[in-house]
């Protein structure tokens, strides 16, 4: 299930450390000042994702905060470099730059989390919290793009008419398909909240039960699973 930074420090979550790297201070202050939070602390800073593999294992991380490099060549160089050595580690790029086939590989590579600055601060520590316990975080631009290349896959193996949509009445109301169908179509919370005239906890808890009922634990998984059954539009 995908989980929000307030509920796990309320259990198992007691502190997490985080490194963030930037070229400019002035931004990794920011980032600092969003991440405001008795549960989170910044042990280390650098300027370059060179720098990744060295404050990973020079300072006890869970977490690296991560722009990406001018030369993005350097940066795919360096997250491949640190997983490799440690692929335990989890890393979230946070970045203006809205390249989507970058980003898609880097979800490749095996970076667990992928957000825009543009991002609001709880949509930040959230992705935190969900790194640092196993799971993935991705943006909803990036998961419409990953979702359409599952759908170009699968017309390319079947090599047919697409199937008509079918909802098994029987797995989620028709609210719930509504919401599916929000996520399928790459909106966040907030987005969902205002399509479908919800507050946004009451999207999260939505989004809590349909990944409950589909058997999944977050939302890539769900609309990986829908777009392969038919089940919404993309």
């Amino acid at each position: 299930m995908i989980h929000t930074f307030e509920t796990l420090v309320k259990g198992e979550i007691q502190m997490i450390n985080v490194a963030i790297i930037d070229n400019r201070e002035m931004v990794r202050t920011k980032i600092k000042e969003r991440l405001q939070s008795e549960n989170i602390k910044v042990v280390s800073e650098g300027t370059s994702s060179d720098e990744m593999l060295n404050i990973y294992e020079e300072h006890i991380t869970d977490v690296i905060i991560s722009e990406v490099d001018n030369n993005k060549k350097d940066t795919i160089h360096s997250v491949k470099k640190l997983l490799t050595k440690r692929p335990q580690a989890s890393i979230i790029i946070l970045t203006s730059d809205e390249d989507k086939e970058f980003a898609k590989e880097m979800i490749r590579l095996g970076v667990k989390g992928y957000l825009f600055k543009t991002n609001g601060r709880n949509d930040i520590k959230d992705a935190i919290a969900n790194v640092k316990n196993g799971h993935s975080y991705i943006d909803g631009k990036i998961i419409h793009e990953i979702m359409l290349d599952v759908r170009r896959l699968s017309d390319l193996e079947e090599a047919s008419s697409p199937k008509p949509i079918f909802q098994p009445p029987e797995l989620l109301t028709p609210r719930e398909w509504e919401m599916l169908q929000q996520l399928a179509f790459g909106h966040n919370n907030e987005t969902i909240s205002k399509n479908m005239f919800l507050s946004v906890n009451s999207t999260k808890n939505y989004v809590s039960n349909i990944l409950k009922k589909l058997g999944v634990e977050h939302r890539t998984q769900a609309v990986v699973l829908a777009i392969k059954n038919n089940w919404v539009l993309v």
